[in-house]
């Protein structure tokens, strides 16, 4: 229940930014809209008002119900057997190798936390370190790896996968590619990293913002999915 109030707000603005959520808000402008100027008018007409205003309201709960779902994990298993966790409600080959893995790295400022996006190749959005995982390589030390070459930062690596997300690479023709996401809890910055990946550290609601950004709606979810993920395993630490 207290991690559902803590993500309270984040859902229902995903909720209103969903084609659902916003039919939603149109019926319930009109419908409010009805019943004021309508106030004193027929019976007929205040009762079809009121009745457009619930609809809105159902609409607008099954948006957020929706959003909520969407933040929720279904289990099957990466090409070397290892529990991931995927978005419900995908109808994606889940036999599917891993592609790349990603380092979710994280710091401790006081009593909040700061995650660290990076610069996709083309420099247009943010981006968690991420890469394609060598050959025998295990799916964390690709994600540590990545973090230290992409982003500049090291330090302790959870072996436990956090969840799977996916991305598409290719302009052409598009790839979904899987990849195996990692909490890092950053401790010390190298310098040897690629410059126009342009590190930065972002709070919780700034990460989720920056994330969003030149993206579309989609993929934008998924991605925040993943750091909604990683908060709430951090909070239950």
């Amino acid at each position: 229940m207290k991690e559902l109030i803590g993500k309270a707000p984040e859902i229902i603005r995903e909720a209103g930014k969903s084609l659902l959520g916003l039919a939603a808000e149109i019926v319930l402008l009109l419908s409010v809209v009805a019943l004021v100027f309508f106030s004193g008018g027929p019976v007929t007409v205040q009762v079809i008002s009121f009745l457009a205003l619930l609809t809105g309201l159902t609409l607008f709960a099954f948006a957020i119900a929706r959003i909520y779902s969407n933040s929720g994990r279904a289990q099957t298993s990466d090409r070397k057997g290892t529990p991931v966790s995927l978005a419900p409600g995908k109808k994606r080959d889940v036999k599917r190798n891993v592609h790349q893995a990603a380092a979710i790295c994280f710091r401790h400022r006081g009593e909040s936390l700061e995650f660290l996006l990076i610069l996709n190749d083309s420099g247009t959005r943010r981006v968690f370190p991420k890469g394609y995982v060598k050959e025998d390589e295990a799916l964390w030390a690709a994600a540590e790896r990545e973090a230290r070459e992409e982003a500049g930062v090291e330090g302790n690596i959870r072996r436990e996968q956090l969840t799977l997300f996916w991305i598409h690479k290719g302009k052409k023709r598009p790839q979904e590619m899987a990849v195996a996401a990692f909490l890092l809890e950053a401790t010390r910055k190298t310098w040897d990293h690629k410059r126009k990946r342009d590190p930065k550290w972002y709070s919780y609601q700034e990460a989720l913002d920056a994330l969003a950004e030149n993206r579309d709606s989609e993929v934008a979810s998924e991605l925040k999915r993943v750091l909604r993920k990683a908060i709430s395993d951090l909070s239950e630490a």
